[in-house]
């Protein structure tokens, strides 16, 4: 083998990326219209850009080798076609996971690939995916619901394998009680109550920020507006009894205060403000689902 294929599989490598890592680049995007996709693989505005959004995110994120082989493309059967003839194909359309590139027959006949997205989670009739043009008109990059009836093919990229995370940084499967709500609390609190675990608090409100003292912005993404709000919210929003919209705010943090106290293991004041002893609390609350 020469040297330079050596070095390139050595680049390739260590430009690998997570599943979680890919699904939170792809949110990072929700909202956006199909206008830049379309001027960066050179397609004329209006041409269908769901498989070019997922080429984009692929050659952005260094894993273009594991998209239709790092051919830039926006076609739908020639992307699962790439998958199927390099091994990357998932033989059920009923056991995808979280990072799998999904198409989609809007016959229900689980033959023609007309649509593609990335799987975000498994439910019971279906997958929650991230997908770009769609919504209606024009398109957008949206979250969506879709049944098993539409799905027609599934397949696997080779993701760097995840490792697991303690306070930030690698470690035990324990949350260190520190009362910083930073990636580590994220990521365990999304494992325990069934989301993503990509580590992002996303699209939480600037406005509600003063009542979130000890969230840690490297795990918690901050905007002016969102319609959209975070998924782990809105399932600790459903744990402990609040308005499930997605969005940390008084209301949410008085609920889990509430709830900690409950469980004894909060003593401090129901003020909604999410300082130190809150978050700590709660830590103590999800290490004991691990």
């Amino acid at each position: 083998m020469s040297l330079m294929p050596m070095l390139m599989s050595k680049e390739m490598n260590s430009m690998a990326i997570t599943a979680s890592q890919m699904i939170a680049y792809q949110k990072k995007q929700l909202g956006n219209g199909g206008s830049k996709y379309n001027r960066w693989i050179g397609f004329p505005q209006g041409t269908a850009w769901c498989a070019t959004f997922q080429c984009y995110n692929f050659w952005q994120t260094g894993m273009k080798s594991e998209f239709n082989g790092g051919a830039k493309s926006g076609y739908c059967p020639t992307v699962d076609n790439w998958y199927k003839n390099h091994a990357r194909h998932v033989s059920s359309i009923y056991n995808g996971r979280a990072g799998d590139i999904i198409f989609f027959d809007w016959s229900g006949k689980h033959q023609s690939r007309d649509h593609i997205g990335i799987i975000l989670k498994k439910t019971s009739t279906g997958y929650t995916t991230l997908e770009g043009n769609t919504g209606g008109g024009s398109g957008r990059v949206m979250i969506r619901h879709r049944s098993f009836y539409y799905v027609c093919s599934i397949d696997r990229p080779r993701y760097a394998k995840a490792t697991n995370v303690s306070n930030g940084t690698t470690g035990s499967k324990k949350l260190k009680v520190d009362g910083n709500w930073g990636k580590a609390t994220t990521t365990r609190t999304q494992r325990v109550l069934g989301t993503v675990q990509d580590g992002v608090v996303s699209h939480q409100l600037i406005s509600c920020r003063k009542y979130l003292k000890a969230a840690n912005t490297s795990s918690w993404e901050f905007v002016k507006s969102s319609k959209i709000g975070s998924d782990v919210i809105k399932n600790i929003q459903k744990l402990v009894g609040t308005k499930r919209d997605g969005f940390a705010g008084k209301k949410t943090i008085k609920a889990m205060q509430k709830f900690l106290t409950k469980k004894k293991l909060y003593t401090g004041k129901i003020n909604g403000y999410m300082g130190v002893e809150t978050v700590k609390a709660w830590q103590k609350y999800i290490n004991s689902k691990l």
